[in-house]
């Protein structure tokens, strides 16, 4: 056995079950993610060939948390005068709630500490309830803090303390998600949540329809829609392909009028938004350009004002590898350029062509 293969056999061995049944419920950490994956994981669709029953990211984040989150938070709970339940793997419980489509397992609930718990953060007040949901994150340090936090983890802690609520005496009204550096414990990002009913009901609205779906194809691309980030861990990718696999096959026959209709009107809005996207961005070019214009008329590279912060500078040349100059060493020297190709993943495309 490779040590590879151990890593993988020990991180299955230690796995934790849950114990609602996915199947019949979206859980909290789904619920925010591509509706389209959490369908596939819904109908037992088969991962991708090359995709390992678990990954390094989600062992990393279980190891942490019991060795370094959960202590921590339950230290921090205690310095300010309370106690943080359903802690660490071993204590975690399962919340659902009859006629609810949606189960939470949070990583801890503070209950009982000081209402300025969260002042460091900029909440003053947590209210009068005294209670804190805190989802505990270990994060890949190259991961910039502008894109904190990451989209399906607000909904994922909004559906915690919804379902706590159902299910319990307790009544917290914030949550936390606390990102810990994986190559620096110390280095915490912690993003206050404010419970939202109308947010709760609508997450419940939308695990319903997941669970209604009966095909994977129902449901959109969202990770695709979003920029595709999240399609680099989807287990579902490379049959996925974005829009590509809405269309099992291209129709011999003419198209109704009724059809031609109702694809013209989506690919109007298509080309109205890409219109209106072109004139933003030549705005901005225009703008910029006035910008330095003003610049230059105050003899001003850096201006700092009450609303805006205002910097230019030059920027250096960048010292880029060429292409074909790489081909034509590497011929030169003997080497075969065709080696060096790879194949890219597949994907799809769609044009729309406006005649007027």
């Amino acid at each position: 056995m490779k040590l590879e293969e151990a890593a993988l056999a020990l991180a299955l061995s230690r796995r934790v079950g849950f114990d609602a049944d996915r199947k019949k419920r979206v859980g909290a950490s789904e619920v925010g993610r591509c509706a389209r994956q959490t369908v596939a994981h819904k109908l037992g669709l088969d991962p991708d060939k090359d995709v390992s029953p678990t990954n390094g990211y989600a062992v990393r984040g279980d190891v942490m948390e019991d060795a370094w989150s959960a202590p921590l938070f339950r230290e921090w709970a205690k310095a300010h005068g309370g106690e943080l339940l359903y802690s660490g793997q071993a204590q975690q419980i399962t919340f659902t709630g009859q006629g609810v489509p949606l189960s939470a397992t949070p990583d801890g609930l503070a209950i009982g500490v000081k209402r300025d718990i969260l002042k460091p953060y900029g909440v003053p007040d947590i209210g009068k309830s005294k209670q804190l949901v805190v989802e505990l994150k270990s994060l890949d340090p190259r991961v910039g803090a502008h894109k904190l936090p990451k989209s399906p983890h607000v909904p994922q802690v909004i559906t915690q303390m919804g379902m706590i609520r159902k299910a319990t005496k307790y009544r917290p009204e914030w949550g936390i998600i606390a990102y810990t550096d994986a190559s620096n414990y110390f280095d915490l990002k912690v993003y206050p949540i404010a419970f939202d009913e109308r947010a709760f009901k609508s997450l419940v609205v939308r695990a319903q329809s997941i669970l209604n779906a009966k095909d994977w194809d129902q449901m959109p691309p969202e990770g695709k829609i979003a920029g595709g980030s999240e399609c680099n861990e989807c287990p579902f990718q490379r049959r996925c392909l974005g829009f590509l696999s809405w269309i099992p096959g291209e129709d011999p026959r003419a198209p109704k009028p009724a059809d031609v209709k109702k694809v013209e009107t989506v690919a109007e809005r298509v080309h109205k938004a890409k219109a209106a996207a072109e004139k933003a961005s030549q705005a901005v070019r225009d703008t910029e350009a006035e910008l330095y214009t003003v610049l230059n008329g105050v003899k001003r590279r850096f201006v700092m004002g009450k609303k805006y912060t205002v910097s230019a500078k030059a920027t250096a040349s960048q010292n880029r590898y060429d292409a074909k100059k790489l081909v034509a060493e590497l011929i030169k020297r003997g080497g075969d350029p065709e080696k060096c190709r790879s194949l890219t993943k597949p994907g799809a495309s769609i044009s729309v062509e406006y005649r007027g």
